[in-house]
């Protein structure tokens, strides 16, 4: 049987077994362990404050110290906050972001990580249980903290990551009557202690990011990284992240930047993705350059070094400064910019799969080698380099 509660844009307090405590009333009813669902929407006499809110507890936890199961948060929130509660015993977590009274200023939601304390006294991990985050159904421009800095996740094992429905970014007027934009994304800090050489993050995605609208040259040679979807995940200092980032691509189309902090993290070596969507990657400054190994089973586009003009630049490509890659295959009609590798590099390639046909390969003039010549003939695929 499941159980739902809704929160108040006062405190909120649902333990296992015991009343839910709604903005300091009790309810009288009883919050059951498992199979229960917590919904913290817009609410408030204004209508547009937030009720996921600091102070909130929700602990799972049973009497007898057993943590329950099946139980989920749905929130909703369109005013920027950073927000510090008690969340254990929830594995589905979902959240949405709106932009404030349906202004086109976006807006960026934070959940503080750290440890906490449980119903029993015993010190463990804020959102300890949890193993699916969503974000979904957010506005251009949105963007979701998980763990920061100041206040990484302690949990060991990170949870799935499913981001759904969210444009790219978001062009808004600033006060003094600029334009600025804020890229849609979702940032994940987790203790260093947990990445190790095998740590493994899958991430689905349907409908995220935009499709490109700027013309080459305005920042890479594949343009738009400005309406990717920006999924960075690392250590509060942004120096290690993932070794293994497994994608599912579905829906119709998405466009990400992947990053492990943008201070040169070289924990990643493989970017596996499956899914039928087609699906463009872009990357930050000096992340990524360990990658050996991409795989795709959908039409993908991997950015890398080249600059619309056919110079080279420190780009937004996600190959832009890699030069250990050896093998890379994706769908039919992918393309895949390994301009960064000199000839003997790209001569120490084991594998370059177009996946039946229309794929590009791009590489610097003399770095085309006789193997992955004969492949892409193969599959009817072009090779070009300058």
């Amino acid at each position: 049987m499941a159980h739902h509660f809704t929160g108040t844009v006062g405190q909120d307090i649902g333990i296992a077994q015991t009343h839910f405590i709604a903005n300091g009333v009790d309810t009288g009813r009883t919050v059951s362990a498992n199979n229960t669902t917590f919904t913290f929407p817009i609410s408030g006499i204004f209508g547009f404050q937030n009720t996921w809110t600091s102070g909130d507890t929700i602990d799972m936890t049973k009497k007898n110290g057993v943590v329950g199961h099946g139980n989920s948060i749905f929130a909703t929130v369109d005013f920027s906050s950073e927000i510090l509660t008690t969340t254990i015993g929830i594995q589905n977590i979902t959240v949405s972001v709106v932009p404030f009274l349906s202004s086109t200023e976006p807006n960026t939601f934070t959940l503080d990580g750290g440890m906490t304390t449980n119903r029993l006294g015993a010190t463990v991990a804020n959102f300890s249980g949890v193993t699916n985050f969503t974000m979904q159904n957010s506005a251009a421009g949105s963007q979701v903290n998980f763990g920061t800095s100041s206040s990484p996740l302690e949990i060991p094992t990170l949870p799935t990551f499913n981001i759904m429905n969210v444009p790219g970014f978001n062009p808004f007027l600033i006060p003094n009557g600029f334009s600025e934009y804020q890229q849609s994304g979702l940032f994940v800090r987790q203790d260093a202690a947990f990445f190790t050489a095998t740590t493994a993050v899958t991430v689905n995605l349907s409908n995220v990011g935009s499709k490109p609208t700027v013309t080459a040259g305005e920042d890479d040679f594949i343009p738009g990284s400005a309406e990717s979807f920006r999924i960075s995940i690392s250590d509060p200092t942004a120096t290690v992240g993932p070794a293994i980032w497994n994608l599912k691509s579905s829906g119709s189309f998405n466009s990400v930047m992947l990053s492990e902090g943008e201070n040169g993290s070289t924990s990643a070596t493989t970017i596996n993705v499956t899914g039928t969507a087609p699906i463009v990657m872009f990357g930050v400054d000096e992340d990524f350059t360990g990658v050996t190994k991409i795989t795709s089973t959908a039409k993908i586009t991997v950015t890398g070094a080249l600059n619309s003009d056919r110079g080279f630049i420190d780009s937004n490509g996600l190959l832009a400064e890699n030069t250990v890659i050896t093998s890379i295959s994706g769908g039919a009609g992918s393309f895949f910019d390994l301009s960064s590798l000199n000839a003997a590099e790209a001569q120490a390639m084991t594998t370059i799969n177009g996946g039946g046909g229309g794929t590009a390969v791009f590489l610097q003039r003399g770095a085309h080698r006789p193997l992955s010549e004969s492949r892409l003939e193969r599959h009817h695929s072009r090779r070009r380099w300058w």
